[in-house]
């Protein structure tokens, strides 16, 4: 098993920090783990399933009982079922919970200890180029995401039931809806979006925010 870069990166720039990996496969992830003790730094492995509420649950009452605090949180959970030349959107309902509405409730529930860090916490969603709002060719769909003045959870959520609403009868191709990966896509516009809210709603409470567009479609 290699190590994402993400990981390399982590146990580079954050040698003398406690590092919490998580995965839902307890095998790969305590083969991660043993991996990244090899260069070194405080390495701990949690079973997480960002696309089960009563998993993000468990996991946060754990966090908050073993560690306390949290500094950095970096999202990096996503999943898509279409291959390089393909465009389905039999999974919709999976990727959206998995790479938007999982995220977003993990991120949620962390919140309070986040809060109780005594220096400058961060929010890191990766996210991708798919989803930025000029892939979306619908006018009043883009229009909702980039009205930042009156942007809300429960706007970015009413995308995200249109979009299912089309899936359901057939019209996500004709509404104007990214044309690549569109389900993947989708997930990716609302978790941008959501950075962008929660950036603005956490701009006083010493909690930075920010999304990283990745070149590669392969979520890790």
């Amino acid at each position: 098993m290699q190590l994402s870069p993400i990981c390399y990166a982590t146990v580079h720039a954050n040698v003398y920090c406690r590092i919490l990996n998580t995965l839902i496969d307890a095998a790969r992830g305590l083969n991660a783990v043993e991996l990244i003790r090899n260069h070194g730094p405080r390495v701990h492995f949690s079973l997480l399933d960002v696309a089960d509420p009563a998993s993000i649950a468990d996991f946060v009452a754990w966090f908050k009982d073993r560690f306390g605090q949290l500094d950095i949180l970096v999202n990096n959970a996503a999943i898509s079922f279409n291959g390089i030349h393909e465009n389905t959107v039999k999974h919709a309902e999976v990727v959206l919970k998995t790479n938007f509405y999982g995220p977003k409730l993990l991120i949620e529930a962390l919140l309070p200890v986040f809060r109780c860090s005594t220096s400058k916490s961060r929010i890191l969603n990766l996210s991708s180029r798919l989803g930025l709002t000029n892939k979306v060719r619908n006018p009043k769909i883009r229009t909702i995401l980039e009205d930042e003045e009156n942007l809300t959870a429960e706007r970015i959520e009413g995308v995200l039931n249109l979009f299912t609403e089309h899936v359901n009868n057939g019209r996500w191709e004709s509404e104007g809806w990214p044309e690549t990966w569109t389900e993947y896509a989708v997930s990716k516009l609302a978790l941008n979006a959501y950075s962008r809210l929660l950036a603005k709603r956490l701009k006083d409470c010493n909690i930075s925010v920010n999304q990283v567009y990745t070149d590669s479609r392969r979520p890790e």
